[in-house]
């Protein structure tokens, strides 16, 4: 057979002659099918799911949301193109999720004394003495000079006027920097 297609890439031939398979195609005995809800608001903050509705509908075996996903132990996904990095280091792993993640994570903890940008003026920072923006609560965005580690050492430790956080889990703090690091460039929360 003559070579067909992109080399080293399998599925070109049929897929060009039309022969693929695709999974909406198939209809396989009990067959169960997925479906994604997504908001229609960008940046919509979640408040409550009631999935109970859903549940009674005839023929929905579960409602899953993204803590049931995290609480199921869900890993990253995999890089499609796995590649080495400088000097043949292994490809690491980005959380797919870690923003969101993160954000929750900031509305729980953060938000009341940094605000929902970081600029320091959350409720707290508000109600101080010296009442207003960065009234003694280190704003956030401004930490760009400071390392992920940093960061990460501050939620685990805690500062001058902030609470040490080592009740969040490991990961967590990491998707707490990640979120930071997403406002201190302008991100919205």
């Amino acid at each position: 057979m003559e070579s067909f297609g992109h080399q080293g890439r399998l599925e070109d031939e049929r897929m060009l002659k039309g022969a693929g398979r695709y999974v909406a195609d198939w209809r396989l005995p009990a067959q169960a099918c997925g479906h994604f809800l997504r908001s229609d608001h960008p940046h919509a903050q979640i408040v409550s799911i009631d999935a109970s509705a859903a549940l009674h509908m005839p023929g929905v075996i579960a409602v899953l949301t993204g803590e049931d996903v995290a609480a199921a132990g869900h890993k990253p996904m995999p890089a499609a193109a796995p590649m080495k990095g400088r000097n043949g280091a292994e490809q690491k792993a980005t959380p797919r999720y870690s923003l969101a993640r993160g954000r929750v994570l900031y509305q729980s903890y953060c938000d009341t004394c940094h605000g929902p940008s970081g600029m320091g003026d959350g409720p707290v920072s508000m109600a101080n003495k010296r009442a207003g923006p960065f009234a003694g609560v280190f704003p956030l965005v401004t930490a760009i000079g400071r390392s992920d580690g940093y960061i990460y050492n501050l939620l685990r430790v805690g500062g001058v006027r902030m609470p040490s956080y080592k009740r969040i889990p490991k990961e967590d703090r990491w998707h707490l920097v990640n979120y930071v690091r997403y406002l201190q460039k302008g991100g919205r929360p």
